[in-house]
């Protein structure tokens, strides 16, 4: 699906669908929704012949959609694949729908970059010769206090924007600031709430809370609580300090999808829930 739009609310999706439903070349067909632009992801790993995709939206949007087409549908399979974000962390019940489905990790981002056939491709696709595990290592380490404040903020729903840190490109002294990151996101975050017509006050988090809450939560999953997004930007960075390329995060992310093949989707959680559902439903995924 190429023609969806980020503001296409769940009711015109829905629309949508059900106009392609009555093509009768479609009516056996599962819908299958994923997240903006995952099917650069998932593409590889489904039979075509088998679904609808659709895709090009946030996931609230897609949720809703799916959940308003099976009201309408019941004789349609509909499934659902979103990021996890903090919902693990956040310890909900990702099994209370049986047709929606999660990433390993954080985002699809940080699915793919879980498998280590995946980050060892990486570092020979750009000749990097250092140790491969600490070149991993020191990205985790430098977005540390950052993911951590974006956990925050998710579990205190202070809604903060992102946009000031652009690229993720600051020193390592900066990311390691938890007061230069609040106060670099503070205005842009207050005029975005303002603007929204809020009627409660815009709450600014506290770097000492956030710090104690770093002191509470210390042993989490780091592919569980870093942002996919931050984490490639942040390792265009340091391919272009470390070795003899340069790459934005599309093309980053375009290798990256490369090495993460069939084999490598196998060994994920994803894939196995995936395949748990087609045994009881219908076959929908490629075996090769």
């Amino acid at each position: 699906m190429k023609s969806l739009v980020q503001n296409l609310s769940p009711q015109k999706l829905v629309s949508e669908l059900l106009m392609k439903l009555s093509n009768p070349q479609n009516r056996r067909k599962v819908v299958v929704w994923v997240e903006g632009k995952d099917w650069r992801v998932y593409n590889k790993f489904f039979d075509l012949d088998k679904i609808i995709q659709y895709g090009k939206c946030g996931g609230k949007v897609i949720k809703e959609a799916h959940q308003l087409f099976k009201e309408k549908v019941t004789s349609v399979n509909s499934i659902v694949i979103l990021d996890a974000d903090f919902r693990r962390l956040e310890k909900y019940d990702l099994k209370t729908d049986s047709n929606i489905f999660y990433t390993d990790g954080h985002d699809v981002e940080m699915m793919m970059i879980m498998q280590e056939n995946v980050r060892n491709g990486i570092c020979e696709v750009f000749e990097y010769e250092g140790e491969r595990q600490q070149f991993y290592d020191d990205i985790f380490q430098e977005l540390c206090y950052l993911s951590y404040f974006k956990w925050f903020d998710y579990h205190h729903k202070r809604c903060y924007k992102y946009k000031p840190l652009g690229k993720v490109h600051q020193s390592q002294a900066q990311l390691n600031d938890l007061t230069w990151i609040e106060n670099t996101l503070y205005q842009c975050s207050k005029k975005a709430w303002d603007e929204s017509n809020h009627n409660t006050m815009f709450v600014r988090i506290k770097p000492e809370d956030v710090k104690e809450f770093i002191r509470e939560n210390n042993s989490v999953n780091r592919y569980e609580i870093t942002n996919g997004h931050d984490f490639y930007k942040r390792m265009c960075k340091h391919i272009k300090d470390k070795t003899k390329y340069e790459r934005n995060e599309e093309c980053l992310n375009d290798s990256i999808i490369a090495l993460f093949n069939n084999e490598q989707f196998k060994k994920t959680d994803l894939h196995k829930s995936l395949r748990a559902w087609c045994d009881v439903n219908i076959d929908i995924l490629r075996n090769k």
